[in-house]
């Protein structure tokens, strides 16, 4: 699994006419199940993605699509891990 960390590097009135593009783009990876979790990090200073395990490949190109990445918004730490302890609610998943 990823855990995307994005930190803002550009002031929020640079970042808000491209929400809802990225919004989009999250909501498009969540539907087709790649992503798990989506949100904004409290403080307005980025978000978290959880995705689920997928070549490290494929998940650069999915976040090279997204508005953000694209317009140079922000700056992302990948976390690769595996997930291999899970409440009961999550095993339902199949991290």
């Amino acid at each position: 699994m990823f855990l995307i960390i994005s930190n803002y590097i550009v002031p929020g009135e640079q970042v808000e006419p491209h929400r809802e593009q990225h919004v989009a783009w999250v909501q498009q990876y969540i539907d087709s199940g790649d992503f798990i979790m989506a949100g904004p990090r409290r403080g307005k200073i980025g978000g978290v993605i959880l995705s689920k395990s997928m070549d490290k490949n494929k998940l650069m190109n999915i976040l090279s699509e997204d508005s953000f990445v694209a317009e140079d918004l922000v700056e992302m730490q990948i976390v690769d891990f595996d997930a291999s302890l899970t409440s009961e609610a999550l095993k339902s998943l199949h991290l």
